[in-house]
């Protein structure tokens, strides 16, 4: 059963009177029990897509636009975009849960753990009647040892994977039944990274909540990813089965991605690169916005260059249930020559 849909979503950043593109036509969907991951370099508008779930831009400076985001929970459907400010209040914290990049910038310093999961447990909780006791209950699920006299520390005084898995527990503490989480493992060690993931993992599938899971570590995709959305330049590019997708890719976009992960026994003395950067959203070009670091289309001449430049791919679906946006999809033949 889809829990979220989202359809044709636009976001343009204003700007002294401007309107800058920055997430253009992004459309995915997302069921229970599911874990949907999106990738790409910084600057792709991940994480803007995700706030844009929640409604949690600021209206002053960035215009939302989309056919639909519709959430599907279990007592009724709501459109995002025309909730009122009282179901908004309900469904952040409450329906949909964050797991924020940095953990220590999204506690609160001044006030304790136990303060904040407890206030998340009040707005979104009325069937609670014990608040320390579910708080307990709480960080004992997300691997908290003395879960008890943690709730009485401040952030500061936690390492910074308790602070992430604080902020799992506050997420957690509204019921969630969608959670999106933005990079959660940042500036942590590699131990606590792979219990964090565990973690999410298993919080996935044993309350079969959907997760969208925003990384740029390609090895978490396909270790934990049941879907995969590859972004680049405020579009997706490819998305489908993660699994598929890791090993019959068709955007070069995605290819070079994946080329430049590193592997065990690989003997290359230099990772392949992309050259070039994202461009920013005012100098995205007329077309493909891939275009102008593409090896793919450069490599089929100046005609097709001119197609990429000036024209923009439609999203086809190359087999069922994997779409990729390209004039020029890789064949097989090409990506074993790559």
């Amino acid at each position: 059963m889809k829990l979220l849909e989202v359809r044709q979503l636009c976001i343009d950043i204003k700007n002294n009177g401007k309107r800058f593109p920055v997430v253009g036509g992004v459309s995915f969907d997302i069921s229970r029990g599911e874990i949907l991951a999106i990738v790409g370099e910084s600057g792709c508008g991940k994480s803007i897509t995700s706030l844009a779930i929640g409604r949690l831009l600021d209206e002053k400076t960035a215009a939302v636009k989309a056919e639909n985001i519709i959430l599907h929970s279990e007592k009724a459907s709501i459109d995002i975009l025309q909730a009122s400010a009282k179901e908004l209040r309900s469904i952040r914290g409450g329906t949909i849960g964050y797991i924020f990049q940095e953990p220590a910038a999204a506690l609160n310093p001044v006030f304790t753990v136990g303060a904040q999961i407890i206030e998340s447990l009040k707005l979104h909780r009325k069937d609670v009647k014990d608040y320390q006791d579910e708080a307990v209950k709480l960080l004992q699920s997300v691997g908290i040892p003395d879960a008890q006299a943690r709730l009485k520390a401040y952030p500061h005084e936690l390492s910074g994977g308790m602070q992430q898995r604080i902020i799992i527990a506050m997420a957690l503490a509204g019921n969630p039944q969608l959670l999106i989480a933005d990079e959660p493992t940042t500036a942590l060690d590699v131990t606590i990274q792979a219990q964090i993931l565990e973690l999410v993992y298993k919080l996935c599938k044993e309350r079969h909540i959907g997760v969208i899971l925003i990384t740029h570590n390609l090895g978490i995709v396909a270790r934990l990813a049941d879907k995969l959305a590859v972004m680049y330049a405020g579009n997706i590019v490819e998305k489908g089965d993660s699994q598929y997708i890791l090993h019959h890719h068709v955007h070069p976009y995605t290819r070079k991605l994946l080329q430049s992960v590193p592997l065990l026994g690989d003997n290359r003395e230099k990772l392949p690169t992309i050259e070039g950067s994202v461009p920013s959203p005012g100098n995205y070009a007329a077309g493909c916005r891939f275009s102008d670091r593409c090896d793919r289309c450069k490599a089929l001449g100046a005609k097709a260059l001119e197609l990429c430049k000036t024209q923009v791919p439609p999203e086809n679906e190359i087999s069922p249930g994997h779409f990729c946006r390209c004039f020029f999809p890789l064949t097989d033949e090409v990506q074993n020559e790559k």
